[in-house]
């Protein structure tokens, strides 16, 4: 083994132990828009093996059906090349068919001529704190309400007070 040859390896086993190991799901995406590398974090975040996914399903298979006509314009913009970096949050339907909201960050892989080769991908599980950004906004919301609620019912009785007040300094007279 020739000393490039060597690096070379070593360099791809660093990338392989890497792309493995990330907190994050990685995906490679061929030509034709299937998977054709994902890790494990990959498959735990949307239920479905390697297999299964690998040389079978393209991202849009994961979609949920009201992501899909947004998500085909972010692609069509992706290849024509208007936009080098898709990075959007969207929904997945696992394959148990729970929805899990994802964000999902693609790039290129680009041949020397600068034609896409193929996608890397990365994914992040942002279910919970979708869920908890929501679950923050309703109690904002309630919490204006309570507070309209109050001082509207402060103003009232401060109004009848001085009505009140101004008739009894009325009958005095």
């Amino acid at each position: 083994l020739s000393q490039d040859a060597f690096l070379r390896k070593k360099a791809d086993e660093r990338f392989r132990a890497f792309f493995e190991s990330s907190a994050f799901g990685a995906a490679q995406i061929d030509s034709t828009g299937k998977f054709f590398r994902v890790n494990a974090r990959y498959s735990e975040i949307t239920g479905y093996s390697a297999e299964e996914l690998e040389g079978h399903m393209s991202p849009l298979d994961l979609d949920h059906p009201d992501d899909i006509e947004v998500d085909k314009k972010y692609i069509a913009g992706y290849l024509a090349g208007d936009v080098d970096v898709y990075d959007r949050e969207k929904r997945y339907i696992r394959k148990d068919g729970r929805v899990v909201w994802v964000r999902v960050r693609v790039a290129p892989v680009r041949s020397e001529q600068g034609l896409i080769e193929a996608t890397a991908a990365i994914i992040e599980d942002v279910t919970e704190r979708r869920a908890l950004a929501e679950n923050l906004q309703s109690s904002e919301k309630r919490l204006r309400a309570l507070f309209d609620l109050s001082f509207d019912s402060i103003f009232f009785i401060s109004s009848n007070r001085l009505i009140g007040d101004a008739n009894l300094s009325a009958l005095n007279q």
